[in-house]
């Protein structure tokens, strides 16, 4: 290991070890992604909501499975010191990406008619 490789090591602390607990598990139908237009795009169709203690703080979270999790269920995870509400079970599965991208197509489409609305006038 060369000395980068030792100061990055030391920057970057080993991610803590706790337990989470599922707070809820609820089936999405292939419907709700509207990018999939109703067509079923992957397996994960439950969505699991869970709560973790990370210096003394309860953060919550979700990840998608393929399979359903009792609520009350508890697992190990692991996070980020220094940034606590980042763990390892965590995939991104919140739908803000989502909305962005819609105010996006949102905004693209709607550029022409403004356009053709301002030369009319």
């Amino acid at each position: 290991m060369n000395a980068e490789e030792e100061n990055l090591a030391r920057a970057r602390p080993a991610w803590l070890a706790t337990q989470a607990t599922v707070t809820g598990c609820h089936y999405e139908f292939a419907g709700i992604n509207s990018l999939s237009a109703g067509l079923p795009c992957e397996r994960r169709q439950f969505r699991i909501c869970f709560t973790y203690r990370a210096h003394g703080i309860t953060f919550t979270d979700a990840f998608m499975s393929e399979r359903a999790v009792a609520q009350g269920e508890v697992f190990p995870l692991r996070y980020n010191p220094l940034r606590p509400s980042q763990n390892t079970k965590s995939d991104g599965a919140g739908r803000a990406p989502l909305l962005s991208i819609g105010i996006a197509v949102s905004i693209i489409m709607a550029l022409p008619f403004l356009a053709m609305a301002r030369g009319c006038g």
